[in-house]
């Protein structure tokens, strides 16, 4: 008797993407948040708006959180990109919520800062 294992796998897709448009106060904190799936359960990965990755050891200001709990949903990634200390500068500020598995990947629309206020 020979045993047979079968595997499945789903394309990762976004349940629910970052706030597209964010108004913030200068000084303060602000986080966008992303929620994906897939099987194998998917990463998520945050992007600025030229495409490029997120990389919090190069800027400390950025805070990246992941977390494969959402409730008692399974094969669920709750990814989170936190600012610290918003600045003026950071108007127009622009990413994307990349959620990627080894089935393939899925975009979310650009959460922006729209504006800034304060300081």
């Amino acid at each position: 008797m020979s045993l047979t294992r079968i595997f499945f796998s789903e394309l990762p897709r976004i349940v629910k993407g970052p706030q597209t448009k964010r108004i913030v106060t200068a000084g303060y904190n602000t986080t966008f948040r992303c929620i994906g799936t897939g099987l194998p359960t998917a990463t998520i990965t945050w992007l600025d708006k030229s495409g490029k990755t997120v990389d919090q050891s190069v800027d400390k200001r950025f805070v990246i959180t992941s977390s494969n709990k959402e409730g008692n949903v399974t094969n669920t990634t709750v990814g989170l990109l936190t600012i610290v200390g918003i600045k003026p500068k950071d108007k127009a500020s622009a990413f994307i919520c990349k959620v990627s598995n080894t089935e393939g990947q899925n975009r979310s629309d650009l959460a922006q800062i729209t504006a800034v206020y304060g300081m």
